[in-house]
């Protein structure tokens, strides 16, 4: 998570390249995706929008100052008098300020900076959502880049074989039906090759639509990332420590921020009906005319105004109730995050601990089955070895490196899984 603070969209890194589609790695389609994701603009636009609601809250406690500009005409008209008129002309600048008031604006602050730290939470928790759905596209392209990959050189292998079985019939060491059995694999090895590059252009598509990029021809894997490191972090272990740690996760503490801000929102309501302590203040020129006959003079009014609401007992009960009600419910909303954490924790732990097992066992597969088809080959083209064994090997070794490609994939899913639900991931460095 560290290092993806600086895959945000609009920062430096972010600058889209030409060749983004190319040799990609899992670090580099996290970088891409965390640069171009929708949902990672809202949340960075909440914590701005938040931002501006702290320092909203702070401001409030300025004094209110306005320039007045007041005219004012006046007529009176008596019995057995003339008419009598005034026109006046007023100028200067008045002020309210809040002296006192029990606490209520410093509880306003104290709720929106709750409020922020559950913004930059929830950015930080869509951030990891983010990058699973990433992890699960990026797998299911370098699954299929995987698969191609290997039915290219079952195809490559099917053609070799073939030759040799026409080169022996031709020679008449060996006989029609072993050339035909070889031609048969070869077809079985192109149609194996098409329907792999089906699943990759599907795969591709997906996965240039994730990263929000245009569907790239030139969209390729880097077929030599390392295997993932599969040692199983004792991040799982039941206690007060695994407690602690999930209560740290980014979606647990957006909820905290959020049950805290409800906090100070329901103590600024209570405060509000207790009352204040302002001054007013006015300071102006005041020109006046009456009858004819001018006069001004200079105004300078303060007073402190103490003001306590009455008889709003109800609506204060009605406020406090309906903010419970809000504190409870995500009160209980962040239980049953944590329930939930604590479920998948356990999944993925125990996914991790099986697939590090298969993992281990697939490549054990490849290898022996590797070595296998070589003897058989060699057997089969000194003569000792018939086409049928041959065939079989071939056919064993295609499906171990599929297995091969399946299990690598699915160790670093639940290596990845298990640091993302525990909030631990760190994406390594870009590239």
């Amino acid at each position: 998570m560290e290092q993806s603070k600086s895959w945000m969209p609009g920062t430096e890194s972010c600058a889209i390249k030409a060749d983004q589609g190319k040799n990609l790695s899992l670090t580099k389609t996290l970088q891409i995706v965390l640069c171009q994701h929708p949902q990672l603009v809202e949340a960075r636009a909440r914590i701005e929008e938040q931002m501006a609601e702290v320092n909203l809250s702070k401001l409030e406690r300025r004094p209110d100052v306005q320039t007045v500009l007041q005219y004012t005409a006046e007529k009176d008209r008596q019995a057995n008098f003339s008419d009598a008129t005034r026109k006046g002309v007023t100028a200067g600048l008045s002020a309210n300020w809040v002296l006192f008031d029990f606490g209520q604006q410093s509880a306003n602050i104290r709720a929106a900076n709750r409020q922020l730290d559950s913004a930059i939470a929830f950015e930080k928790s869509v951030s990891l959502t983010v990058l699973r759905e990433a992890l699960e596209q990026y797998i299911s392209a370098s699954t299929a880049w995987a698969n191609l990959v290997a039915a290219q050189k079952t195809l490559k292998i099917a053609q070799r074989t073939e030759e040799f079985a026409r080169a022996r019939y031709e020679s008449k060491v060996g006989n029609q039906i072993d050339q035909l059995q070889a031609k048969t694999a070869v077809h079985q090895a192109q149609l194996g090759l098409l329907q792999a590059q089906g699943e990759w252009e599907d795969a591709k598509t997906t996965l240039a639509v994730a990263m929000g990029l245009p569907e790239q021809k030139d969209l390729t894997i880097d077929s030599t990332e390392p295997d993932p490191a599969l040692d199983v972090p004792e991040i799982a272990e039941a206690g007060t420590a695994q407690m602690e740690r999930l209560r740290q996760h980014p979606s647990v503490k957006a909820l905290e921020s959020q049950i805290l801000a409800i906090e100070e929102r329901r103590e600024a309501s209570r405060l509000s009906y207790i009352g204040q302590v302002s001054l007013d203040f006015f300071t102006g020129r005041v020109n006046d005319e009456i009858s004819g006959f001018q006069a001004s003079r200079t105004n300078a009014i303060g007073n402190i105004r103490a003001s306590i609401p009455l008889f709003t007992s109800d609506i204060q009960q009605a406020q406090e109730l309906k903010l419970l009600k809000q504190q409870t419910s995500v009160q209980a909303e962040q239980e049953e995050a944590i329930r939930e954490l604590q479920k998948e924790l356990k999944q993925a732990r125990q996914g991790l601990l099986l697939s590090r097992n298969t993992h281990t066992i697939s490549n054990q597969l490849l290898n022996t089955a590797e070595l296998a088809q070589e003897m058989a080959l060699g057997r089969f083209k000194a003569g000792v070895g018939s086409i049928i064994e041959l065939l079989d090997a071939q056919t064993a070794l295609t499906n171990a490196r599929r297995q091969q490609a399946g299990a690598k994939a699915d160790a670093l899913r639940q290596q990845v899984r298990l640091l993302l639900v525990s909030g631990q991931f760190q994406s390594p460095a870009s590239n």
